[in-house]
């Protein structure tokens, strides 16, 4: 679906499917198998945020069991335990709130009203993205994540807008691809650049347009981010975190600012070279192809543009069934060159948690490295080096 609001700016959601949605017609016509196997995929993804409730629930009520089969003497050792899931009952109902608002801002409340659950249970995986989601949320959009934003993304920016120089911001453009619930986004809108995210995961598209387009000005929402962390806890508090979102008022950007988020794989979606910079975090790793990804990358950017890019290497593909590239960052850098790229900063190593607990007991840690490349000014759209250069290159 396609959608634009008006506020005081600009902002759209846009997708890359090659297809429009419009009314007006005389005949409705028939739909085709890509529209309905989206549909169908738009349907699962709203059942498994509308089943968390029960799925939650049900995990309370395994925990509780447990409980009630130790024996009386080792129940009586913790008195307290039956007013601890009293507490995750509260984060749950608390979270099925979001959640359905989360739906709602899809699909309406005529949605909500007339849905029915169908027989079958959403897949754990499905289930997996709707925790996932709330998690990010506190990355994201709640005060307390302020601490990871300023490690992951306030380097980004800083970077950015040094090289925007003394430019009007609103004529540059900053593609922000994984672009997850929309923050790094908005923080780009915020300061008047032209701004796009990209994001594949229906999941996060549905957070994002939540978090982006409700309206409700800050601190709207409350959300327990780590209610289901039942490991590495100090305290039980450390679990039960209330957290408000949004920490900001999101119509906070400048009048007439282009802000839009682009559903879609991004190797789909976009297609010339009209983009000043790509804003990257926690992104080329996300991709089946790093090689791909950096040529779409080179191929979409202004002559003169650039990528500045933070993040590990941990290739989510890498133990699938399809397999996956994986490049050692020294690697990667070669591969950046071959390309086209000049790498114009590469700095030194920093650490950067990701949608971590700051009261966990255990916490990941990434060392990345905050590269600048840039796309040389006399470079046409089809200089990239193709395929078979960078191999025989690599080989030699």
């Amino acid at each position: 679906q396609q959608q634009q609001q008006q506020h005081q700016q600009q902002h759209t959601h846009s997708h890359g499917h090659g297809h429009e949605h419009g009314h007006g017609h005389s005949q409705q016509r028939a739909m085709t198998d890509e529209e309905r196997d989206e549909q169908e995929h738009f349907m699962r993804v709203s059942h498994a945020f509308l089943f968390y409730h029960a799925h939650s629930f049900q995990r309370a009520m395994r925990a509780m069991n447990t409980f009630n089969e130790m024996n009386e003497e080792d129940r009586a050792l913790i008195p307290h335990y039956a007013d601890r899931m009293a507490k995750f009952n509260k984060a749950i109902e608390t979270n099925t709130k979001l959640t359905q608002l989360i739906v709602e801002s899809v699909s309406g409340t005529m949605f909500l009203k007339q849905f029915k659950m169908p027989a079958e249970r959403p897949t754990e995986f499905n289930m997996d993205k709707v925790y996932t989601t709330i998690k990010q949320f506190h990355r994201d959009w709640a005060a307390e994540g302020t601490n990871e934003r300023q490690m992951c993304y306030q380097p980004i920016i800083d970077t950015i807008e040094r090289l925007s120089g003394d430019a009007k911001k609103s004529s540059l453009s900053v593609l922000i691809p994984g672009a997850g619930l929309g923050r790094l986004m908005w923080e780009f809108a915020h300061r008047g650049y032209t701004s796009q995210g990209n994001e594949w995961s229906t999941f996060m598209l549905f957070g994002a347009n939540f978090a982006l387009n409700s309206g409700r000005g800050a601190n709207h929402t409350s959300v327990y981010p780590f209610a289901h962390g039942f490991t590495n806890n100090t305290k039980l508090e450390d679990q039960m975190k209330c957290v408000s979102i949004t920490d900001v008022d999101v119509s906070d950007i400048p009048k007439g600012t282009n802000f839009s988020m682009a559903a879609g794989n991004f190797m789909d979606v976009y297609k010339k070279p009209e983009w000043d910079f790509i804003a990257s975090s926690f992104f080329i790793d996300a991709t089946r192809n790093v090689i791909r990804t950096l040529r779409k990358m080179y191929e979409i950017l202004k002559p003169g543009g650039h990528l500045v890019n933070l993040g590990p290497l941990l290739y989510h593909f890498s133990d699938s069934p399809e397999g996956g590239v994986e490049l050692c960052l020294d690697e990667v850098l070669d591969v950046m060159r071959r390309i086209g790229f000049e790498i114009v900063e590469e700095q030194q190593m920093r650490s950067c948690p990701y949608n971590d607990n700051p009261s966990s007991m255990m916490h990941v840690l990434y060392d990345c490295c905050l590269i600048v490349a840039r796309k040389p000014m006399e470079a046409s759209a089809d200089s990239t080096t193709n395929k078979d250069d960078l191999v025989k290159k690599k080989d030699a």
